[in-house]
């Protein structure tokens, strides 16, 4: 008799309880052959997710999507989500585990095509109401260097998918046409990104890579994490893999949303009080990228820009979406951020991800302000 017969489980569609979802993940996962990969997905939100169905209806983004929500259990839920897209009608399952507070995760092992065009794209238009976990270069490798100590293992990177962005000065000439996306293969991939660095903006969109034993060199987790908090499972034992890296994961949401925290614009004894951060980088910030800014961030946010020359970047922003505010300065190599009459955890953490987007990954750095 199959295991799919034993357990009663064929799918996400028949997953009835916890133990279920855990046995049949597991099951896939640490069997040979050739399969889909599990993806998961963390999200910050604060609303019951039986809401879903009428906050959704309520958005205009979202009327090509259609969407059912099931608890299963105790903050866990199968949802079933649907969408005209330019190949059809195209749906798929997902779970939604609600259990650590204000925090979910997604599971999927559908379709690439449904993760990215139905699934994320769903989610992200929940906004505000639901929002990303975002991570640069620098994030990742101390996310990375956690799980590896949680496995009590050793982490070989293996691939790099990265984002280039050609700086406008002293490019060399056999490098102009190179630009858009690329993959590194190398286990000294690391030492390539440095490389790459000195002649263009990067940006790490996903990272893949393999967690052994120390002793044994046996593999213990094939994995891969996006810089929107998105790990996958290829292989490995479905339990280890949420305990050490999805609540990981949460928890670096949980750390990253402290931070961004508590900083719009406040009076204290009629005194100003400001809460500003940067991202800071390894050389000065090209004028050609900075001047590209507005353009890119006009769909998400209205923009006034008070000074946009060389050497000084200056403008207000405000969320289209959410209503936070925000003062902007690039000088040098530093992004200065400073959130003003509202400024949400979310929208902070939003507003630094888009533009390192356009600007390639930095340092994100509290400013002590007297």
């Amino acid at each position: 008799m199959s295991y799919t017969d034993t357990l009663g489980v064929q799918s996400i569609a028949q997953i009835y309880d916890r133990l279920s979802m855990e046995l049949y993940f597991t099951h896939i996962y640490t069997t040979t052959g050739k399969r889909a990969s599990l993806k998961t997905i963390v999200l910050i939100s604060k609303i019951d997710p039986e809401s879903i169905e009428i906050v959704a209806k309520r958005k205009s983004k979202l009327d090509d999507f259609t969407i059912n929500i099931t608890r299963i259990e105790n903050n866990l839920y199968r949802g079933f989500l649907r969408r005209k897209t330019k190949k059809g009608l195209v749906g798929g399952f997902f779970l939604l585990d609600s259990s650590v507070e204000n925090k979910w995760i997604l599971f999927s092992n559908d379709s690439a095509y449904f993760i990215d065009h139905v699934l994320e794209s769903f989610f992200d238009k929940l906004y505000p109401f639901v929002s990303r976990v975002y991570f640069n270069y620098s994030e990742m490798k101390v996310f990375l260097n956690e799980i590896k100590d949680n496995y009590k293992g050793k982490t070989e990177y293996t691939k790099f998918t990265i984002k280039r962005i050609k700086k406008q000065t002293n490019l060399p000439s056999s490098l102009k046409k190179k630009k858009g996306t690329m993959i590194l293969w190398e286990h000294n991939a690391d030492e390539e990104l440095f490389i790459q660095s000195k002649d263009y903006l990067l940006i790490v969109n996903r990272l893949n890579y393999n967690i052994r034993d120390n002793k044994t060199n046996m593999l213990l987790l094939r994995s891969s994490l996006s810089r929107k908090g998105k790990c996958t499972l290829e292989y490995g034992v479905f339990k280890d893999f949420y305990n050490n890296v999805i609540l990981t994961t949460v928890n670096y949401g949980k750390n990253r949303t402290k931070f961004y925290n508590l900083r719009e614009r406040i009076m204290i004894n009629e005194k100003i009080e400001l809460r500003p951060f940067t991202i800071q980088y390894p050389n000065k910030i090209d004028i050609y990228s900075i001047r590209g800014i507005p353009s890119k961030l006009i769909n998400s946010y209205s923009t006034a820009i008070i000074h946009n020359g060389n050497p000084y970047f200056v403008a207000t922003l405000s969320d289209y979406d959410e209503g936070s505010s925000f003062g902007i300065t690039i000088l040098g190599d530093v992004v200065t951020i400073t959130p003003i009459s509202k400024g949400s955890p979310e929208a902070s953490w939003k507003l630094t991800e888009k533009i390192q987007e356009i600007l390639g990954d930095g340092n994100i750095i509290n400013v002590d302000v007297e």
